[in-house]
């Protein structure tokens, strides 16, 4: 992790003169360098571009590349809930942000590395301005900011990185209400961006987020340009992880626990949005409770889980992997046969088995998920050999009965001398009692 060097050096100007000074740098033409067009619902809206001391941008509290590891600090150093989205003119949240803001610019892949980038060109392209609002708020260039005042205050200081002393800034002038603030942020930012800036972390806690200002299903999948489905999903998984981090890892905010496991959470989204499982609590209790059975498990290489999930998690066998967590902890919970698979014709014991599972702690060295899994795997491969040769004996029958080609005759009989000898040896090595 980066050194962070310019820390000190943030400060917030006073919100009121911020409002004052971009105000009358706009009355006078001559300071506006050119008009910058974004497209917004679906019309284009130019706003002027200005410069602006590296001082003057305030850093948003909400940008949805640090909402992860904002919470993160705050459980992390035992500060309120409340630390960065009331600290907005904070000074002490500034200076945290600007830290979060520049790990994330000096942590991505080369290609898209803001420091890399910087340090090479060692200028700010004013056809890209930041984009910040009526009273300096940046919408769009946190990270690019945060990367400027870093390099000029630090690395190679103001000598070299002369040309950061002032910033072009695209100014909205319209003053938007959080959810105007949070809408444009989208547009401009993760349709554009969501595959290789945004992790996908980070999409969950911005959904999140968006669901609680009140936007719908509907408007959070047109902001970020996604199916009103995927929405679902992405708010059920969140719902799972944050449970999984603080109940079974102690480290509530701690998203880093789980990027390795992203195929898993979408898969159990997606299962808890579904029919089977839809609008029936206990059912939603069983299937995030044996999820994080699976992710947290530690004696299972991460590469490995995905399998695993699918494998407990098929339909036809999550309440046989319930009962058999219950049983391997000591419980006597006792369903009909006929409800030990499938979690859709489960019947009014699916409430016990909850229960139960609800009961039970999950710690990250326990090896009962490993056992069910081997169990499960080695039944579907003993049902596997009953199918392949049930199915080859009644393909026989049936070409036993059919015409055979005089062309085909020699290669035919080949296969059926090579699948007679292939029978012999694996009949002979079944052994019946």
């Amino acid at each position: 992790m980066r050194e962070i060097i310019a820390k000190s050096n943030i400060s917030t100007i006073d919100r009121s003169s911020r409002i004052r000074k971009i105000k009358s740098l706009l009355e006078t033409k001559k300071n506006i360098i050119g008009q910058f067009p974004v497209i917004h619902n679906g019309q284009t809206a130019k706003y002027p571009v200005i410069y602006l001391d590296i001082d003057f941008p305030v850093y948003n509290m909400m940008n949805g590349r640090t909402m992860d590891t904002q919470e993160y600090f705050i459980n992390r150093n035992a500060k309120k809930e409340n630390f960065f989205s009331s600290g907005q003119e904070s000074n002490s949240a500034q200076k945290e942000q600007h830290c979060l803001l520049v790990n994330e610019a000096d942590s991505r892949s080369k290609d898209h590395n803001v420091f890399t980038e910087f340090k090479k060109v060692k200028k700010f392209d004013p056809s890209n301005p930041i984009i910040i609002t009526h009273d300096g708020v940046i919408i769009n260039g946190n990270r690019r900011v945060s990367t400027m005042r870093e390099l000029y205050y630090g690395e190679g200081g103001v000598a070299k990185y002369s040309n950061f002393e002032s910033v072009p800034c695209a100014i909205v002038e319209k003053v938007l209400s959080e959810k105007e603030f949070t809408q444009l942020e989208d547009q401009i930012q993760i349709k554009k961006d969501l595959k290789q800036e945004y992790r996908w972390t980070n999409i969950l806690k911005k959904i999140q987020r968006e669901n609680k200002l009140g936007f719908t299903i509907e408007e959070i999948a047109r902001n970020m340009g996604k199916e009103a489905s995927e929405i679902k999903k992405s708010i059920a998984k969140l719902e799972v992880i944050d449970e999984h981090l603080d109940q079974d890892l102690d480290a509530a905010g701690d998203y880093k626990h789980v990027e390795g496991q992203e195929q898993i959470w979408n898969d159990v989204g997606s299962l808890l949005v579904s029919g089977d499982v839809k609008g029936d609590d206990d059912k939603k209790d069983i299937v995030k409770k044996i999820t994080r059975f699976i992710a947290v498990s530690s004696n299972i290489e991460e590469k490995s889980k995905h399998d695993i999930w699918e494998t407990l998690l098929h339909k036809k066998n999550i309440m046989t992997t319930a009962l058999k967590i219950i049983k391997a902890h000591g419980k006597k919970t006792v369903i009909n046969e006929n409800e030990a698979g499938s979690l859709k014709d489960a019947g009014d014991e699916v409430t016990n088995i909850a229960n139960d599972l609800h009961s039970i702690k999950i710690k990250p060295n326990n090896k009962v998920i490993q056992n069910i899994f081997e169990e499960l795997d080695e039944s579907k491969k003993a049902k596997f050999v009953l199918k392949a040769s049930t199915d080859i004996l009644n393909k026989l029958i049936r070409i036993n009965g059919e015409a055979i080609p005089i062309d085909d005759r020699k290669k035919i009989k080949q296969n059926l001398t090579l699948i007679s000898s292939k029978a012999d040896i694996l009949a002979k090595k079944i052994k019946i009692k």
